[in-house]
């Protein structure tokens, strides 16, 4: 019935762009192509294989936003542009995954003969909940849902991780 929130996943976000070359469908050989959005399939099933590796349960990442152009059913793709999201409670964790994320774009990159180009990774921080509220609303939560309450991490970004930089937090759900 309620959950007492233990810590609030750190999130990063990377944009990529694959850049390839533009050919047409039926004359330009398969050995020949640089598609672009061969590059972003590969890379999709790879770093999904990376990433499972080093997560744990509440590791959690997203292809979710992905254009190609020309995006035209008869003209291989020349630029394939993606953005990539990974969450975890642990700080050293994010940044290794950064760095596996940086490595397969790479390796992809130059087995598809395509070029690269890395945005920033932006983000924020995972942020520990306060222990001594914490333990108040573990408190009240058994007051209230007697054995029916769990403590749990938030995936979600919520305004109590950045509150969290300047005074105790602590969230309910």
């Amino acid at each position: 019935a309620l959950g007492t929130v233990t810590g609030i996943a750190g999130a990063r976000r990377f944009a990529v762009n694959f850049v390839g070359q533009a050919g047409h469908a039926g004359t330009t050989p398969m050995a020949l192509r640089q598609d672009a959005f061969q590059a972003l399939s590969t890379f999709n099933q790879r770093i999904n294989e990376r990433f499972s590796a080093v997560a744990t349960p509440e590791t959690v990442w997203t292809l979710g936003h992905a254009e190609l152009s020309p995006n035209a059913s008869s003209v291989v793709p020349g630029l394939a542009r993606f953005a990539l999201q990974w969450r975890d409670g642990d700080r050293e964790r994010l940044i290794h995954m950064e760095k596996i994320m940086r490595e397969v774009a790479a390796e992809v990159a130059h087995e598809q003969r395509v070029k690269i180009e890395l945005g920033e990774v932006g983000g924020i921080e995972p942020a520990a909940m306060d222990s001594r509220l914490k333990q108040a609303l573990r408190t009240a939560a058994e007051d209230l849902a007697p054995g029916k309450w769990l403590d749990l991490p938030s995936g979600a970004l919520h305004d109590a991780a950045n509150v969290s930089q300047v005074m105790p937090s602590a969230m309910l759900f």
